[in-house]
């Protein structure tokens, strides 16, 4: 054994290995990049500061900054975090979520519309039948209401 201890070998070794830095897909690079703009967005529309996100996530606003521009990764469990403080749903991080929950909606108000339609297109002669048949439409209307 030469005269170097085991602790100075360890340190030797671990100054002369490289980390290499991971490359990020463009696809991820892009999500990222989108992730940052909303968090922007919502929080200048709440007229809040990078600090005061920064204190309620329990970091510092060079953090938000980097969050902001994808200088950094947003991890699961912060975007989380930063959805509950901006009061915004997770998806709305999400570009592709957007749009299909927006597809579905309007699929749904689509059917609803129909069947209200239908509706009002029996002619029912039974009073009762009438009756039943507007009742199902109120709670089709109600629910088309809401969902506006």
């Amino acid at each position: 054994m030469s005269g170097e201890s085991i602790q100075t070998k360890v340190v030797h070794l671990r100054s002369n290995t490289k980390r290499r830095a991971r490359k990020i897909p463009e696809k991820d690079r892009e999500l990222d990049i989108f992730v940052g703009n909303q968090i922007k967005k919502r929080r200048k529309q709440l007229k809040m500061s990078q600090i005061r996100l920064g204190k309620a996530l329990d970091v510092t606003f060079q953090q938000i900054q980097k969050y902001e521009t994808a200088g950094n990764r947003v991890s699961a469990s912060t975007l989380l975090s930063i959805a509950e403080f901006l009061d915004v749903p997770l998806t709305y991080f999400f570009p592709n979520q957007i749009a299909r929950q927006e597809d579905g909606t309007k699929k749904i108000q689509a059917r609803l519309k129909a069947a209200v339609e239908a509706i009002d297109a029996i002619k029912a002669e039974n009073k009762q039948q009438i009756i039943l048949l507007e009742e199902v439409k109120n709670c089709l209307l109600s629910l088309f209401i809401i969902e506006n």
